[in-house]
């Protein structure tokens, strides 16, 4: 495919070169250059049309690019939304409203009205290739915008979320596994690694742990370790624990905090740090 990044006085000026592009078999598609607020939804029929209007997704662009074929583009926000956004909602307008999933993504290209749809599928019975028709253009952004928005960033974030889970598990399965022999180790790891080895650990011993639980578990260790303060806790936490997003959507850094502070008061690991120093003291002075 031929591209060209033209503003709308360039394609006006340029009008006769399409026409004659048109002419030699090729079709002229468009679509808003950079991030936009529009989300097309191709191969639509009549019914399709009036059923997005009924449910207040009303379109602010129609074209009719074959006789009872449409394309819609729906603006959805006056300003950029990001191109996963568009390609959700693309995919989910054309599955609902019996469009062509094939061309549900955000960088998908409509048909420019005025100018021949060439596909063979569509010449007419008298052997023509039919214009593409601008049927209705208001260009306003449809009226249940904002709620879809919403629902969206809840799909992605949850999208979000499972993926990072998924990331975390592993990273304790192959990270975690290198760095946890019986024995432990000689010197400390980094925050986020400390948390993954122990993590490696305690699921030989629990495989469905209570992950709030392991938190806790690995909290106290690291602090009776005597090799990390409660900065280090929670960063290995926020950095570490699987399911985190999930489990304290909306107050990771909080829970964090608070989980790494009472583990750093914790009697009984306090009491064990100050033995692991002490031992760490008398070696050093006996070297």
């Amino acid at each position: 495919m031929m591209s060209r990044l033209w503003t709308p006085d360039d394609v006006l000026k340029n009008v006769a070169w399409l026409k004659r592009m048109n002419a030699r078999g090729n079709d002229i598609y468009v679509r808003p250059a950079g991030e936009h607020g529009l989300v097309l939804v191709d191969d639509l029929k009549p019914e399709a049309i009036a059923r997005l209007k009924r449910q207040g997704f009303n379109p602010a662009i129609v074209t009719e690019t074959s006789p009872g074929n449409f394309q819609a583009w729906l603006k959805v926000s006056k300003v950029p939304v990001e191109g996963r956004v568009r390609t959700v909602l693309a995919r989910s307008f054309a599955k609902d409203f019996g469009g062509d999933p094939n061309s549900a993504d955000a960088q998908h290209y409509g048909r420019l009205a005025g100018f021949t749809n060439q596909k063979p599928s569509r010449l007419l019975e008298n052997g023509l290739h039919p214009y593409v028709l601008l049927r209705e253009w208001s260009g306003q952004v449809m009226s249940k915008a904002q709620e879809l928005l919403e629902k969206v960033d809840r799909f992605l974030d949850a999208q979000d979320a499972r993926r990072e889970q998924k990331r975390r598990l592993e990273a304790i399965h192959t990270e975690g596994v290198k760095y946890a022999p019986p024995w432990g180790l000689k010197t400390a790891l980094e925050p986020i690694a400390e948390y993954r080895r122990q993590a490696a650990i305690l699921l030989k011993k629990y495989p469905q742990p209570d992950w709030s639980r392991v938190d806790w578990m690995i909290a106290t260790a690291m602090v009776a370790s005597g090799q990390y303060d409660a900065a280090d806790v929670e960063r290995a936490i926020l950095g570490g624990s699987p399911n985190l997003q999930t489990r304290k959507a909306g107050h990771l850094e909080d829970y964090a905090h608070r989980t790494a502070l009472k583990a750093w008061q914790d009697p009984t690991a306090q009491a064990q740090r100050a033995q692991m120093l002490a031992k760490q003291r008398d070696q050093e002075w006996e070297r």
